[in-house]
């Protein structure tokens, strides 16, 4: 992840030359929609840590060539003399992104890892299965707080397991909804920018990219949030 996000930046520019910004930045989305979606494919208790590196390497890839056009969108399409106006965007688009992906990511997780935990257990008796379920909510809860190894201790091995796929489950739901929603956003900058670009033209109100400011706008709020 971290090399890809080394050799992303550079490139970035190289390709920003070379073709135009709607594709990049659609690629770059429909990248980390891709390598989402190989993580739902490949993702186990026992997976190894090779199967993660093609998907990190997409991630890296595509959050950096994406997130690094739309800043040049954004800041080619305010005056000149509002510097601070197209930094605030930028920021705005970045903090965005990040924050909503963490909450959708953190609520899906558990939610679904509860809801499979309940599901496997349906036919125990109530009250084992209420007090596991209860000691999985407690995990999810603490996990920022403290080391697994701590909020584990105590547990059998049969118990862990069960939680270890209960949790497997929800981030594997974690990474399919943004791995969607990124392709459909990638999919769906190519078509309205391409309308925005027209209307434009007949205008004669694109910028030196070739977008609009509202074409990067959408970028900003859209695109740039599903990268994020």
């Amino acid at each position: 992840f971290v090399i890809a996000l080394l050799v992303a930046g550079p490139v970035s520019g190289w390709l920003l030359q070379r073709f135009q910004p709607r594709v990049l930045i659609a690629s770059g989305a429909i990248a980390i929609g891709v390598a989402n979606l190989i993580l739902v494919w490949v993702l186990t208790r026992t997976t190894g840590y090779p199967f993660f590196i093609v998907p990190y390497l997409l991630i890296g890839a595509g959050f950096v060539i994406a997130t690094t056009v739309r800043t040049a969108i954004i800041f080619a399409s305010v005056p000149k003399d509002l510097p601070a106006s197209a930094a605030a965007r930028n920021e705005a688009s970045i903090g965005m992104g990040s924050r909503i992906g963490v909450v959708v990511a953190v609520v899906i997780t558990t939610s679904v890892a509860l809801e499979s935990y309940a599901g496997s257990h349906a036919g125990a008796p109530p009250g084992v299965a209420g007090q596991g379920l209860s000691q999985l909510r407690l995990i999810l809860n603490e996990l920022s707080l403290h080391s697994v190894a701590q909020l584990t201790a105590g547990l059998d091995a049969t118990t862990i397991k069960d939680f270890q796929d209960a949790v497997v489950e929800g981030m594997r739901f974690a990474w399919l909804v943004p791995g969607l929603v990124a392709i459909a956003a990638g999919m769906l900058a190519v078509a309205a920018l391409l309308v925005l670009a027209n209307l434009a033209k007949l205008k004669g109100g694109e910028t030196h990219l070739g977008l609009t400011t509202e074409a990067a706008a959408l970028l900003m709020y859209g695109v740039g949030a599903a990268a994020g």
